[in-house]
């Protein structure tokens, strides 16, 4: 499959779009044919190298905020099927030990972030562990849901939870 990824630090520049293996799906996971992917500040952040989460390493397949269309399912997964519409949770806090993203805590410094630690959405198929897809409705474009994951609930939270912005008021 076809990837955009990077072995160092810098600028757009150092973006390569290059051939990867595709993943499989462990028993438990999904592999979904990516629709949409968000650029996110942390893409950038960690790409030019001024910081990274814990566990990152070069090269790196960039993509925290992915939806897509679901082309594998795993042996032990009900539920979804191919052919499903869907929006990752890129944090793989709780993965059940069947997965292939298995193996990572749940605290700051062990936590796998699809995208920011592990490989991501930046690629024409990405690896999620079933436990961390939601259903897109199909009145919903994928561009729009790959917004949801890191942006927009970072966005809401800023503003609901420690802005706490209230009806009626005005945020510029």
């Amino acid at each position: 499959m076809k990837a955009v990824r990077y072995d160092r630090p810098g600028g757009p520049d150092v973006l390569e779009y290059v051939d990867v293996p595709d993943p499989v799906a462990g028993p438990v996971d999904v592999v979904i044919d990516v629709g949409a992917a968000a650029l996110n500040r942390l893409d950038i952040v960690q790409r030019n190298g001024w910081y990274a989460l814990p566990g990152f390493t070069l090269p790196h397949i960039a993509g925290m905020d992915v939806a897509g269309v679901v082309s594998e399912v795993g042996a032990e997964v009900d539920g979804i099927s191919v052919g499903d519409r869907v929006v990752v949770d890129p944090s793989l806090a709780g993965v059940d030990g069947r997965s292939r993203l298995a193996g990572r805590g749940d605290l700051y410094g062990e936590l796998g972030v699809i995208g920011g630690n592990v490989d991501g959405g930046y690629a024409e198929r990405c690896l999620v562990p079933a436990s961390h897809v939601q259903p897109v409705p199909d009145s919903m474009s994928l561009e729009h849901a790959a917004t949801f994951p890191t942006c927009f609930v970072t966005a809401a939270h800023a503003l609901f939870d420690v802005g706490r912005l209230q009806a009626g008021e005005t945020v510029l």
